[in-house]
């Protein structure tokens, strides 16, 4: 079986936001030097790369007046902060990306399952468990003209529905299938469709490993459907599909923006990478034999239908090391049947294997993948993180400890020792730096931002503004120090912006809620510094006009 690596994102500022910072008249912006007067000129170049920005010009408490020149922020002791120029080092190791099987669809593991119907209203029996009831229970012309980006297409709640996230968490999660039956075929319309599949593969140039074809029963070559640069030919890709086999589109939801919020939407409840495989299977043909997958999925059924056929869980949460091999790994036996239709959704854990068969309609799904950290990828990076402190953990081996007559002894009572300072090492760090790393490479969402920063000279005091939804950050509070005045860290999308400590409770609320005004904001700015903020967020794709 083929393997690839799924690194995590570079954190770049995302290019659309990076271009929309060079449109227009900038607010007043404090980037390494104070800038005292009411507007600066346009800067000369995007700013590409992680950027750690001081604004502090023009954010007047009530009553006051300017403030003081800034000062460029000096990192902080404990985990270190992100470079303010060039690319973002990602760490490598176990904790900086799982690896993912190239033909991941829908899946992974545990040894029962629930079923939910929501057309009778209540759980029916699920199978290999107990049996259980429950009852389901006036801006500007211009600026209103702008073009804003969608809400949340679909929220991890709705995606579930009618289970509630805390019993999915308390009763599936890493646990056992679930399957989710509602009678609804248009559910997940808003996602995707097969318009949307046959735009994807005949208009954008897709290129593999972005698209692949499969079939169970036979091995399909990249020739067969792709030139020899890996630009797909999509009329080949066509046939192949009239020949029986399954499309697959990875990571679609880099390129299509209802899909790319949905995602969004499911990294802010799991904190981790989520990624996407949309199959496409003409009626009654199988794209995989059956195997199991080293991370956990959602299947969602678009269009169509597919049996599905659970079996055994040879490998409890396997790590992706733990690869599925049909040579070593016994099939087993059928433990579980269900068919997804059009609108339900099933839920399998990693490292259960089961496989999926259309029925007499072409079947079109969606998995999400998700690529959680482990414990045992936060005990690697404690181990690192020691290493660098500790001497200890960076001795060598003992010689000759490969031969046949070494003496261990010493060796044991070396390795107890390092054990012990493991045991107890704080788990506040190296939780930290694991937040830190996942916020910092989430990429910019911002459909709409050029239209957004195009519309700055329509902004007024009875425009609406919104926070952009699915935003992923932190907020640091940062004392003062003999040459600098506290200050609030706001880091988002691979960037880092330093504003003066009373901006923090009107930064908290802009980034947090759904419709608000100028005059909503709460703490100590007046409204010039309220409205230098606001562009200010406005620019770094943070905020936007609702519409």
């Amino acid at each position: 079986m083929r393997w690839s690596r799924a690194q995590p994102r570079r954190s770049t500022i995302g290019l659309p936001a990076a271009m929309a910072a060079a449109v227009g008249d900038a607010a007043v912006v404090m980037i390494g030097v104070a800038c005292v007067a009411a507007r600066i000129a346009p800067r000369a170049r995007p700013r590409i790369g992680p950027v750690s920005s001081v604004h502090i010009g023009g954010l007047r408490r009530r009553g006051h007046g300017q403030c003081r020149p800034a000062r460029r922020h000096q990192a902080q002791k404990g985990p270190p902060r992100r470079p303010s120029r060039g690319n973002l080092c990602v760490r490598q190791g176990l904790l900086a990306g799982r690896f993912f099987h190239l033909h991941d669809w829908p899946f992974a593991a545990s040894p029962c399952n629930s079923m939910i119907n929501t057309n009778i209203g209540c759980f029916p029996t699920p199978v290999n468990s107990p049996a259980r009831d429950r009852p389901i229970r006036a801006d500007r012309d211009r600026a209103r003209q702008m073009q804003e980006a969608s809400p949340m297409s679909m929220s991890f709640e709705a995606a579930i529905a009618p289970v509630s996230a805390a019993d999915f968490f308390r009763d599936s999660y890493e646990k056992r299938h679930l399957v989710i039956r509602r009678g609804q075929p248009g559910y997940y319309a808003g996602l995707l469709s097969m318009a949307d599949m046959d735009r994807a593969i005949t208009t954008l140039g897709l290129s593999t490993p972005e698209v692949n074809v499969v079939q169970a029963d036979r091995d399909i070559a990249a020739v067969e459907f792709a030139h020899d640069s890996g630009l797909i030919d999509p009329v080949a890709v066509a046939d192949r599909f009239a020949e029986g086999a399954t499309i697959i589109l990875s990571n679609l939801q880099e390129r299509l923006p209802k899909l790319a919020d949905f995602c969004r939407g499911l990294e802010q409840v799991f904190s981790a990478r989520v990624q996407t495989n949309t199959y496409l299977t003409p009626a009654r043909s199988q794209g995989f034999r059956a195997h199991y997958d080293s991370h956990d999925v959602l299947v969602l059924q678009v269009e169509g239908s597919k049996e599905w056929r659970i079996y055994d869980t040879p490998v409890h949460l396997p790590l992706p090391e733990q690869a599925f091999d049909p040579a070593e790994v016994p099939i087993g036996e059928v433990t579980d049947r269900f068919v997804l239709e059009a609108g339900d959704m099933a839920y399998v854990p990693r490292g259960l294997t089961h496989d999926a068969v259309s029925t007499d309609r072409t079947s079109l799904h969606i998995t999400t993948g998700l690529m959680t950290r482990t414990w045992a990828d936060l005990m690697v990076e404690a181990v690192r993180m020691l290493a660098l402190d500790d001497p200890a953990f960076r001795e060598s081996l003992p010689p000759g400890f490969a031969t046949e007559g070494f003496d261990s002894a010493r060796a044991e009572a070396h390795f107890a020792a390092l054990q012990n300072r493991l045991a107890a090492a704080p788990l506040g760090p190296v939780l930290t730096m694991a937040r830190n790393d996942f916020i910092d490479t989430r990429l910019p969402r911002v459909p709409g931002q050029l239209a957004q920063v195009a519309g700055l000279d329509g902004l007024g005091r009875d425009t609406v503004f919104a926070a952009r939804p699915g935003l992923i950050y932190r907020l640091d509070d940062i004392p003062a120090k003999a040459d600098a005045p506290a200050s609030v860290a706001l880091s988002c999308q691979g960037r880092v912006i330093t504003l003066p400590a009373h901006a923090r409770q009107p930064l908290a609320f802009a980034i947090t809620t759904p419709r608000f005004t100028m005059a909503d904001m709460p703490g100590d700015l007046d409204e010039a510094g309220r409205a230098v903020l606001l562009r200010r967020l406005l620019r770094e794709g943070l905020v936007m006009v609702a519409g």
